[in-house]
């Protein structure tokens, strides 16, 4: 098989969702479409820039602060602590249309990296600190991808499994290790 076809089935993206995610566009209130536009403008920004550039300058051009040192806690405040940010209407329909945006996105099945990177460039002016974070999940290592914004976390870490936030390419290898040994 073609590279070619290859990927086209990779972003193929079956009639019935399709037809799903169009009509639910089609029922949003003419501020909302303007915000989801804008928005996938963003993702589709974002994911060139992660498959193209390093990851320090991504955070760069979408306007987050990658934080990988030890001076932001581990533990962010919960989700419910994000309606304490007193966000502008604006922000918040832009982040409704991320997330609405994200759950539908074709180009990788992990989306968590994208959606805290255009979240962060929605609220940019909020001085966003973008967090990756590693755990084991069963047998394997999984990673995800949060901001925290003035103490708030946006993207639930805690859904699947607990995250270390990841410092250095050595906690990595100190997963790896640890799975080797339990086998």
């Amino acid at each position: 098989m073609s590279v070619a076809r290859q990927a086209s089935r990779r972003l193929a993206i079956d009639r019935h969702t399709l037809v799903v995610v169009v009509r639910g566009f089609l029922c949003l209130p003419p501020t909302d479409r303007r915000a989801v536009l804008w928005v996938l403008c963003q993702a589709v920004a974002a994911e060139i820039l992660v498959r193209t550039a390093t990851l320090p300058t991504v955070a760069q051009v979408m306007g987050v602060q990658l934080r990988t040192d030890a001076t932001v806690a581990t533990e962010t405040a919960s989700a419910a602590d994000v309606d304490a940010l007193a966000l502008t209407q604006r922000e918040r329909v832009r982040l409704r249309g991320a997330q609405r945006l994200m759950r539908h996105w074709p180009f990788c099945s992990g989306t968590c990296l994208r959606e805290a990177l255009v979240c962060g460039r929605i609220l940019r002016e909020r001085d966003p600190h973008l967090i990756i974070g590693v755990g084991r999940s069963g047998n394997s290592i999984a990673a995800h991808a949060w901001l925290d914004v003035q103490g708030a976390r946006i993207g639930d870490a805690g859904k699947f499994v607990t995250f270390e936030r990841l410092h250095t390419a050595r906690t990595i290898g100190r997963w790896r290790r640890g799975l080797r040994r339990e086998r």
